[in-house]
């Protein structure tokens, strides 16, 4: 007999948490309430108890779904109430479709990197694992445990495009910058600074004008930070530093027919106690404060925003941006 035709399907659980998603099947076989997961070539059932919380499809789905077979179909949810099923077979073109969108499952990396194992072109895999790697990096997991993780994916994608290990980047952080292994699925967006990174802008203030605490608190960085600003950005420019506090990844997006720019980023200005979503954002709002005097308050970050460079000065953003532009056009 049939299988489908003594399952009963009513409804799904999601383990995303969130949709558009693959949902799994829950429904009644043989008086047994079942989890019907997806596997690369059948299906595994597993009982649930009952009262177990899982959604409940409406009628209207369960008409829209009556023809489904558990051992031929697969689910795919767009809310709670808006299911569709689809051919198993035809699960790796039709998840290809969902990754190609880069918001499908945005802040969960790791459920698109195991969709992508089910894709039939490896390239997915490599842009999923790019995006991993950026999200351990994000929440600043220690580097051998990358390292590791991207040892075992290294593995796996030399496999699926058969081709030798060692012709992949050996580390996680030339994987990122490589253009071999992303091709057209690999977002032009750059890892440029980690979260909790203090960031000096540049600021001609207007001291006549200035609150006291804001007087106070120049002098106190100037006299920290005064000598260690590289020269030559010392040489052309006269003013005082503002400390600014990244509460995020500083992203780099690239270009292919001018200048890379940078996206959005929450930062803490210190000083003034002020929170911005950008570091033009945070631009701005220093130079309202401090350089009353100017007519307009906007300005090129990659020239007054300054990192802690490896020699331990203090340098222009331009100046990272362009290593790491040099550093992309090698590979």
């Amino acid at each position: 007999m049939n299988k489908a035709k003594i399952f009963h399907l009513l409804g799904h659980d999601n383990p995303l948490g969130e949709y558009p998603a693959p949902v799994v099947p829950i429904g009644y076989l043989d008086k047994k309430l079942v989890a019907a997961f997806a596997r690369l070539n059948d299906t595994q059932l597993m009982e649930v108890p009952e009262g177990s919380t899982y959604v409940q499809h409406e009628e209207q789905t369960q008409q829209a779904l009556e023809n489904f077979d558990y051992c031929r179909h697969r689910l795919f949810a767009f809310s709670e109430t808006q299911v569709q099923m689809y051919p198993a077979q035809d699960e790796p073109e039709f998840l290809s479709k969902w990754l190609s969108n880069p918001m499908f499952s945005s802040k969960n990396p790791f459920l698109r990197l195991s969709l992508a194992h089910l894709t039939p072109d490896a390239r997915w895999q490599a842009n999923e694992i790019h995006s991993c790697i950026e999200a351990l990096v994000d929440i600043i997991a220690p580097t051998d445990f990358i390292n590791q993780w991207y040892g075992k994916q290294r593995h796996v994608l030399s496999l699926r495009l058969n081709i030798p290990e060692d012709d992949i980047p050996a580390s996680y952080a030339d994987f990122l910058v490589s253009k071999k292994f992303s091709g057209p699925f690999r977002k032009p967006v750059i890892f440029m600074l980690p979260p909790s990174t203090k960031l000096l802008v540049y600021v001609n203030p207007s001291r006549a004008r200035l609150r006291p605490d804001l007087v106070l608190y120049l002098r106190e960085t100037r006299e920290t930070y005064g000598k260690l600003i590289d020269r030559k950005f010392r040489a052309h420019r006269r003013g005082d530093v503002v400390e600014l506090f990244t509460y995020e990844v500083l992203r780099l997006k690239t270009k292919m027919t001018r200048k890379s720019s940078l996206l959005s980023c929450k930062a803490l200005i210190q000083g003034i106690r002020m929170e911005a979503e950008s570091l033009n954002q945070a631009y701005r709002i220093i130079s309202k404060e401090f350089e009353i005097e100017r007519r307009t308050h906007t300005g090129n970050v990659f020239k007054n925003v300054l990192f802690a460079d490896l020699d331990g000065t203090w340098k222009p953003l331009s100046i990272l941006r362009t290593r790491i532009t040099t550093l992309l056009r090698k590979h």
